[in-house]
């Protein structure tokens, strides 16, 4: 049971580390720390992560911050895993510089080890988006990012062990993996699961308000109604299937479920607006074409009428859609109903688990049965 705690989370969203259903999860990533120009693991946010007070916190307390009220956390709970996630979507830029030689790949994980035992983190989550192609533009890419990534989770692996046999601990490592077969194309799966504690399966996106046409960001399996160049290629079952097929062990695999929607507007009413054509991203909770869960929720809860629930039984993932609002607004959704086939999915597979990005965007009371983290707890704690 993962769950990624965004480092921004605090601001507009007022959501805290003390909101964190604990009890509900083995392991918090904590996200995002950026690399450094000189190739090293960084603070992004410094207000966020060790200045702002908490709590008790004075002027004079030496760590505060979210990390230190992390700290708090493990001291409370010593199985909590608590892990510091790297890059993401906009941090990704350096990666292919500091994976690129042995000298880059030796100071980067000499820096994990120092960061974690600076700041109390179990481990590292890597989240590299993308080797060789598939990120932001201004990203560096090599072809010879797909071996040397393996290389750098080998040299973090080995560092971790020395580290490790001096406290007798265990540094745990994972990875972010992407879910797209365009992507895993670019890694050498078997061989970084060697060295991973687990991969968490970024097992949505498949789809959403960057294109034109509207479909599920979180489909269990394909339709086959859907129009999409893709199809049942962008489908949790066909991810799960390549990474087992790359000769990845399944309890290796943490499977990824959404926290979130994806919207669009200017959608027709055919189909009740699956797979038709949008004019562009739809209203969101924080910004357009994304909705966060508990909000999504919430108007489908208070407005029935309005913003209408569907079910499609084929791809196994619920939609809404709302004729009245934005010109046609749809929405991806999952629901406890999806997560609830999908827990069905990963234990016939025997994957690891589950992982949810983010935790801000579920209900605030975890022992409600509406709340995704909660309904998932119930069934793999």
């Amino acid at each position: 049971m993962v769950g990624y705690f965004a480092e921004w989370d605090i601001y507009g969203r007022n959501y805290t580390v003390a909101d964190l259903p604990v009890d509900k999860l083995t392991t918090i990533n904590y996200a995002f720390a950026k690399i450094t120009d000189s190739g090293e693991v960084g603070i992004y946010d410094s207000w966020a992560a060790v200045e702002k007070p908490f709590g008790s916190d004075t002027w004079d307390t030496p760590l505060r911050g979210n990390f230190h009220q992390l700290q708090l956390l493990k001291a409370a709970h010593p199985n909590l895993e608590i892990m510091i996630s790297i890059g993401g979507w906009t941090l990704s830029g350096k990666f292919s510089d500091v994976a690129l030689t042995d000298a880059s790949r030796a100071k980067f994980a000499s820096s994990c080890v120092a960061f974690c035992k600076q700041y109390g983190f179990d481990g590292v989550d890597l989240d590299w988006e993308y080797p060789v192609s598939g990120g932001l533009s201004s990203n560096s890419y090599r072809p010879e990012d797909k071996h040397n990534y393996t290389l750098l989770v080998e040299e973090i692996r080995r560092q971790f062990n020395t580290a490790d046999a001096l406290d007798g601990k265990h540094r745990l490592i994972s990875i972010a993996a992407p879910a797209g077969y365009d992507k895993i194309v670019n890694l050498e799966p078997a061989a970084l699961a060697k060295s991973l504690d687990f991969m968490n399966l970024m097992t949505y996106d498949y789809h959403g308000s960057w294109e034109n046409t509207t479909n599920h960001q979180a489909a269990l399996y394909g339709n086959p109604s859907d129009p999409s160049s893709q199809g049942a290629k962008y489908t949790i079952a066909a991810t799960v299937d390549a990474y087992l097929a790359a000769g990845v062990a399944p309890e290796k695999m943490v499977l990824g479920g959404p926290i979130y929607g994806r919207s669009g507007r200017g959608v027709g009413p055919a189909n009740d607006g699956l797979f038709q054509a949008a004019s562009g991203a739809g209203a969101g909770t924080w910004e357009t074409g994304s909705v966060d869960y508990a909000d999504l929720l919430n108007k489908v809860k208070t407005q029935p009428s309005v913003y209408q629930l569907h079910w499609d039984a084929a791809a196994g993932v619920p939609y809404v859609y709302a004729p009245t609002v934005d010109g046609g607004w749809f929405s991806t959704f999952e629901n406890t109903q999806s997560l609830n086939l999908k827990i069905d999915y990963l234990m016939s597979k025997g994957l690891g688990g589950i992982m949810f990005w983010e935790a801000s965007g579920d209900v605030r009371d975890a022992n409600s049965a509406d709340s995704l983290i909660g309904t998932a707890a119930k069934r793999l704690i």
